[in-house]
């Protein structure tokens, strides 16, 4: 048992080195009440014609009004990308899971002057916001989690209008408040 113990501890800290270094830091999970106004419009302008679900919304949280995937986990996205590509592929992606659509069409009732989809390096398609390639955090473990939020300085959680919100805790209360760090470099 022991073993296992030790041997789950230090696969957890080699995932999250694999992806950046973070000093300690506490993240809480809100309540979170959500809306489809900002990622979502009802104009449907720009977007295709599917009925299909969207992918994002917009909810409350600690950290203010922040995307979520359709079923409540926290949407970040990545520094390091640049141009509307995604740098974060291999084991980074494995950490930090691209929010994945179906084909290059955009989801209906997104905006397009927010969103757009991009084809990643694996032949897969990618949804970004204000030209920020989309993940979620496999360290958030449960819907308005905001642990990913300031990993390494280059993980971030996206505002409604797809900026980011740099702020480095949340605030406010919440539940399942965890804290955690991560040592070592990684090219993440």
């Amino acid at each position: 048992m022991r073993i296992k113990l030790v041997t789950c501890t230090i696969a957890a800290v080699l995932l999250l080195a694999a992806c950046g270094s973070s000093s300690n830091k506490s993240s809480t999970a809100s309540n979170s009440k959500s809306t489809t106004t900002a990622a979502a419009s009802s104009s449907g302008s720009g977007s295709s014609s599917g009925s299909a679900a969207a992918v994002v919304k917009t909810s409350d949280s600690g950290l203010g009004k922040i995307l979520t995937t359709s079923n409540g986990m926290t949407v970040y996205a990545f520094t390091k990308d640049t141009g509307g590509m995604s740098a974060c592929v291999d084991a980074c992606a494995a950490a930090w899971p691209p929010v994945k659509v179906d084909s290059m069409t955009l989801p209906s009732g997104l905006d397009a002057a927010t969103f757009k989809v991009i084809k990643r390096a694996d032949g897969t398609f990618q949804l970004e916001a204000g030209q920020q390639p989309l993940y979620t955090y496999a360290a958030d473990s449960a819907a308005g989690q905001t642990n990913g939020q300031g990993v390494g300085g280059l993980w971030y959680v996206v505002k409604p209008d797809g900026s980011l919100n740099k702020t480095m805790a949340s605030s406010g209360g919440g539940t399942g408040t965890t804290s955690g760090s991560s040592s070592g470099g990684g090219n993440y």
